[in-house]
């Protein structure tokens, strides 16, 4: 994100408050709230698509959200060749009209049949599945879920995604539609938290003779926060 390389965010929050500061990006929080409590909850390998006002993915390895080395595994979202990076504000310019409907009504036009909108959502799903093939290919997942806050409209799309999926894969994985909605990342964000809270206390009382008072609680948090 232009402006935002290289700055310390866990540096720059932990300067003004007086907290334990995590540090994770929002497709990230995203796949979090899917393994802990959504579609990917019981799943070891998975690809999460997040498609909202932007779009990229994770990758969910071993139970666990991969990473990578930088935190930025598997924003393939940042490739122009996927046309992903403005997916939702580009997708049927060629066929809906001036001033261009909202996804919202894109999808109510197609579930009720309108031509022009199929086409829109046709080519929306066939550009979403590209990008999710190149995931899917690489990690070769058991599931493959589809959140952000296009997801409600999953029921327009996820057919074609689908089916443009299979042609690509030649083992494609299952897919599922979040529930999550928009809501995902706040709460990947809450479920990041408690995790990390629930390690710092299990290690607590693993090494010490009594549970920490909450005072004491805080300050192992002060000292264990990481930059996630």
């Amino acid at each position: 994100m232009p402006g935002w390389i290289g700055l310390d965010l866990h540096e720059r929050f932990g300067r003004e408050f007086p907290a334990s500061v995590l540090v994770e990006g929002d497709v990230a929080l995203g796949a979090h709230a899917e393994l802990t409590i959504g579609a990917a909850k019981n799943y070891s390998d998975v690809v999460y698509v997040l498609c909202g006002i932007r779009t990229s993915g994770a990758s969910i390895v071993g139970g666990k959200v991969h990473r990578g080395v930088h935190g930025a595994a598997g924003i393939v979202g940042e490739m122009p060749e996927l046309r992903w990076a403005e997916l939702n504000e580009l997708y049927g310019t060629s066929v809906l009209g001036t001033p261009r409907p909202t996804r919202e009504q894109i999808f109510e036009l197609a579930r009720a049949g309108d031509p022009m909108a199929v086409t829109a959502v046709n080519e929306f799903a066939d550009d979403l599945a590209t990008g999710a093939a190149a995931m899917t290919l690489t990690l070769d997942p058991e599931l493959l879920v589809v959140g952000g806050g296009s997801s409600p409209g999953a029921d327009v799309f996820l057919p074609r995604f689908e089916e443009t999926l299979r042609q690509i894969c030649p083992l494609p994985p299952a897919v599922l539609a979040s529930t999550l909605g928009s809501e995902a990342v706040a709460m990947g964000g809450i479920s990041l938290a408690g995790n990390h809270l629930d390690s710092i206390l299990e290690s607590a009382v693993r090494d010490r003779d009594a549970f920490p008072n909450p005072a004491e609680a805080f300050e192992l948090l002060r000292q264990n926060t990481v930059a996630a």
